[in-house]
């Protein structure tokens, strides 16, 4: 997965970002269990958090079906101001996810709080934090 290094507010509507698993990161041949996911946050609200989710992705778009969902806490969140400290976020039950399957996950904040903002990745624009440009993600 990618690393988020733009501001982003979250609003009302959750950001999401589309993986694929590939053969190559799965010591068994079918797939994976995801356990945790880092993502990197640039504000927090003092009292919402935000719920993750990991969904499987069909032509394209993700589906209804929630693969695993986690709750972080406000008081969980890490902070930084160049995407440089990971909020780690725990599956307690690890979905498996099949090789060469997309999936996305995707971050909504509690009650839409504006205060929450990730960093995230965009192509064509430069690392915050090396100035390399940003050529694939």
């Amino acid at each position: 997965m990618s690393t988020w290094y733009k501001e982003s507010k979250l609003s009302d509507n959750p950001i999401a970002q589309t993986f694929r698993v590939l053969p190559e990161h799965c010591a068994d041949a079918d797939g994976l269990y995801l356990t945790s996911a880092d993502l990197f946050f640039q504000g927090k609200d003092s009292t919402a958090g935000a719920t993750v989710q990991i969904k499987e992705v069909m032509n394209g778009a993700p589906t209804k079906r929630v693969l695993a969902t986690t709750h972080l806490l406000s008081k969980h969140i890490k902070t930084s101001s160049n995407g440089s400290i990971p909020t780690r976020c725990i599956f307690d039950v690890p979905p498996f996810l099949k090789s060469g399957k997309q999936y996305e996950l995707s971050v909504s904040p509690d009650g839409g709080s504006p205060n929450i903002k990730l960093w995230y990745l965009k192509t064509g624009e430069n690392d915050i934090i090396t100035g390399a440009p940003i050529t694939s993600s």
